[in-house]
Protein backbone atom coordinates (compact mmCIF):
# COMPACT_ATOMS: atom_id res chain seq x y z
CA UNK A 1 0.00 0.00 0.00
CA UNK A 2 1.12 3.88 -0.83
CA UNK A 3 0.08 6.69 0.98
CA UNK A 4 -0.77 10.03 -0.29
CA UNK A 5 0.88 12.87 0.82
CA UNK A 6 -0.64 14.05 3.47
CA UNK A 7 -0.51 10.56 5.31
CA UNK A 8 -3.59 10.25 6.57
CA UNK A 9 -5.48 8.20 3.94
CA UNK A 10 -4.56 4.94 2.44
CA UNK A 11 -4.39 4.96 -1.34
CA UNK A 12 -4.97 1.51 -2.85
CA UNK A 13 -6.49 -0.08 -5.67
CA UNK A 14 -7.62 -3.52 -6.29
CA UNK A 15 -8.47 -4.93 -9.93
CA UNK A 16 -10.13 -8.00 -11.13
CA UNK A 17 -10.71 -9.12 -14.57
CA UNK A 18 -12.29 -11.84 -16.14
CA UNK A 19 -12.56 -13.44 -19.42
CA UNK A 20 -14.17 -15.85 -21.54
CA UNK A 21 -12.66 -19.25 -23.29
CA UNK A 22 -11.93 -17.05 -26.35
CA UNK A 23 -9.63 -14.74 -24.12
CA UNK A 24 -12.70 -11.99 -24.51
CA UNK A 25 -12.50 -9.95 -21.46
CA UNK A 26 -16.36 -10.31 -19.98
CA UNK A 27 -15.85 -8.27 -16.65
CA UNK A 28 -13.27 -5.97 -14.78
CA UNK A 29 -14.34 -4.91 -10.94
CA UNK A 30 -11.63 -2.28 -9.64
CA UNK A 31 -12.33 -0.85 -6.26
CA UNK A 32 -10.10 1.87 -5.13
CA UNK A 33 -9.42 4.59 -2.05
CA UNK A 34 -7.96 7.32 -3.09
CA UNK A 35 -7.89 10.35 0.13
CA UNK A 36 -10.33 8.64 2.17
CA UNK A 37 -12.97 8.28 -0.84
CA UNK A 38 -14.48 5.19 -2.24
CA UNK A 39 -14.47 4.59 -6.22
CA UNK A 40 -16.36 0.84 -7.62
CA UNK A 41 -16.37 0.73 -11.57
CA UNK A 42 -17.96 -2.32 -13.10
CA UNK A 43 -16.88 -2.88 -16.89
CA UNK A 44 -19.64 -5.54 -18.05
CA UNK A 45 -19.15 -6.85 -22.21
CA UNK A 46 -21.07 -9.09 -24.45
CA UNK A 47 -19.66 -10.39 -27.69
CA UNK A 48 -21.82 -12.06 -30.46
CA UNK A 49 -20.88 -16.17 -31.38
CA UNK A 50 -18.04 -14.92 -33.54
CA UNK A 51 -16.64 -12.55 -31.20
CA UNK A 52 -17.58 -9.22 -32.27
CA UNK A 53 -18.51 -6.27 -29.31
CA UNK A 54 -22.33 -6.59 -28.93
CA UNK A 55 -22.71 -4.48 -25.55
CA UNK A 56 -20.48 -2.91 -22.51
CA UNK A 57 -21.77 -1.16 -19.50
CA UNK A 58 -19.83 0.71 -16.89
CA UNK A 59 -21.17 1.32 -13.39
CA UNK A 60 -19.50 4.17 -11.51
CA UNK A 61 -20.37 3.89 -7.52
CA UNK A 62 -18.83 6.78 -5.43
CA UNK A 63 -18.86 9.07 -2.98
CA UNK A 64 -21.40 11.67 -3.48
CA UNK A 65 -20.21 15.52 -3.59
CA UNK A 66 -23.19 16.20 -1.29
CA UNK A 67 -22.94 14.79 2.74
CA UNK A 68 -25.47 12.35 1.96
CA UNK A 69 -23.49 9.11 0.80
CA UNK A 70 -22.83 7.60 -2.80
CA UNK A 71 -23.89 8.03 -6.79
CA UNK A 72 -24.58 5.40 -8.81
CA UNK A 73 -23.75 5.96 -13.10
CA UNK A 74 -24.44 3.58 -15.46
CA UNK A 75 -22.83 4.20 -18.95
CA UNK A 76 -24.27 2.26 -21.79
CA UNK A 77 -23.38 1.40 -25.15
CA UNK A 78 -24.67 -0.97 -28.10
CA UNK A 79 -23.11 -1.89 -31.23
CA UNK A 80 -24.20 -3.24 -34.71
CA UNK A 81 -23.19 -6.74 -36.32
CA UNK A 82 -20.61 -4.09 -37.89
CA UNK A 83 -18.98 -2.52 -34.64
CA UNK A 84 -21.29 0.32 -35.17
CA UNK A 85 -21.97 2.35 -31.80
CA UNK A 86 -25.85 1.90 -32.29
CA UNK A 87 -26.75 2.92 -28.36
CA UNK A 88 -25.38 5.08 -26.02
CA UNK A 89 -27.10 5.53 -22.73
CA UNK A 90 -26.15 7.37 -19.53
CA UNK A 91 -28.43 6.96 -16.48
CA UNK A 92 -27.58 8.68 -12.76
CA UNK A 93 -24.55 9.85 -11.67
CA UNK A 94 -23.50 13.49 -9.77
CA UNK A 95 -26.77 15.38 -11.32
CA UNK A 96 -30.21 13.48 -12.31
CA UNK A 97 -30.73 15.85 -15.21
CA UNK A 98 -27.21 14.24 -16.62
CA UNK A 99 -29.38 11.31 -18.01
CA UNK A 100 -29.13 11.44 -21.55
CA UNK A 101 -29.79 8.44 -24.66
CA UNK A 102 -28.77 8.57 -27.94
CA UNK A 103 -29.70 6.43 -30.98
CA UNK A 104 -28.12 5.71 -34.21
CA UNK A 105 -28.80 3.98 -37.70
CA UNK A 106 -26.26 3.09 -40.90
CA UNK A 107 -26.58 2.55 -44.06
CA UNK A 108 -25.12 -0.98 -45.56
CA UNK A 109 -21.77 1.33 -45.98
CA UNK A 110 -21.88 1.41 -42.24
CA UNK A 111 -22.33 5.59 -42.71
CA UNK A 112 -24.57 6.93 -40.52
CA UNK A 113 -27.98 7.77 -41.95
CA UNK A 114 -29.93 9.04 -38.35
CA UNK A 115 -28.93 10.08 -34.82
CA UNK A 116 -31.13 10.90 -31.95
CA UNK A 117 -30.36 12.52 -29.03
CA UNK A 118 -32.80 12.38 -26.51
CA UNK A 119 -33.46 14.27 -23.46
CA UNK A 120 -33.28 13.34 -19.50
CA UNK A 121 -36.60 13.45 -18.73
CA UNK A 122 -38.67 11.66 -21.65
CA UNK A 123 -38.32 9.59 -24.59
CA UNK A 124 -38.65 12.47 -26.90
CA UNK A 125 -35.98 13.39 -28.77
CA UNK A 126 -34.26 16.95 -28.52
CA UNK A 127 -31.73 16.35 -31.27
CA UNK A 128 -32.39 14.75 -34.88
CA UNK A 129 -29.33 14.08 -37.15
CA UNK A 130 -30.32 12.79 -40.84
CA UNK A 131 -27.59 12.23 -43.54
CA UNK A 132 -28.41 10.82 -47.45
CA UNK A 133 -25.61 9.82 -49.33
CA UNK A 134 -25.25 9.64 -53.06
CA UNK A 135 -25.54 5.85 -54.70
CA UNK A 136 -22.17 5.15 -53.42
CA UNK A 137 -23.39 4.87 -50.32
CA UNK A 138 -20.75 7.26 -48.85
CA UNK A 139 -20.22 10.08 -50.43
CA UNK A 140 -22.63 12.46 -47.88
CA UNK A 141 -25.48 14.04 -50.35
CA UNK A 142 -27.69 15.94 -47.57
CA UNK A 143 -27.11 16.55 -43.78
CA UNK A 144 -30.38 17.78 -42.20
CA UNK A 145 -30.35 18.70 -37.76
CA UNK A 146 -33.29 19.43 -36.18
CA UNK A 147 -33.09 20.35 -32.73
CA UNK A 148 -35.13 22.62 -30.12
CA UNK A 149 -34.06 25.54 -31.87
CA UNK A 150 -35.09 25.15 -35.27
CA UNK A 151 -33.88 22.90 -38.35
CA UNK A 152 -30.59 22.95 -40.53
CA UNK A 153 -30.83 21.65 -44.05
CA UNK A 154 -26.89 21.49 -45.99
CA UNK A 155 -26.75 20.19 -49.27
CA UNK A 156 -23.18 18.61 -50.78
CA UNK A 157 -22.25 18.13 -54.62
CA UNK A 158 -20.77 14.53 -55.93
CA UNK A 159 -16.99 16.27 -54.72
CA UNK A 160 -17.99 16.51 -51.30
CA UNK A 161 -18.05 20.25 -51.47
CA UNK A 162 -20.82 21.92 -49.79
CA UNK A 163 -23.55 23.44 -51.79
CA UNK A 164 -26.02 25.39 -49.63
CA UNK A 165 -27.19 25.67 -46.37
CA UNK A 166 -30.87 26.31 -45.13
CA UNK A 167 -31.43 27.38 -41.52
CA UNK A 168 -34.85 27.95 -39.96
CA UNK A 169 -34.26 29.84 -36.56
CA UNK A 170 -36.85 31.33 -34.56
CA UNK A 171 -39.45 31.05 -37.43
CA UNK A 172 -36.35 32.50 -39.55
CA UNK A 173 -35.10 31.29 -42.93
CA UNK A 174 -31.56 31.48 -43.89
CA UNK A 175 -30.11 30.73 -46.90
CA UNK A 176 -26.41 30.21 -47.77
CA UNK A 177 -25.27 29.18 -51.16
CA UNK A 178 -21.64 28.30 -52.48
CA UNK A 179 -20.41 28.48 -55.82
CA UNK A 180 -16.73 27.31 -56.49
CA UNK A 181 -14.64 28.52 -60.14
CA UNK A 182 -13.74 25.48 -62.11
Amino acid sequence: MKSNKSGSCQNTKTIVTTYDKYDNQVSKVENSISNGKPLTTIDKYQYTADGKILSDSISIIKQSKWEWGKTLEVIIHKYDEHGNLIYYENIGGEYISNNSKTTRTFNEKNMLLEERKYNSCSDVYKIVEKDSYYPDGVTIKEQETVDWEGDKKVKYGKDGRRLESLILLNGRYTQEIDEYEE
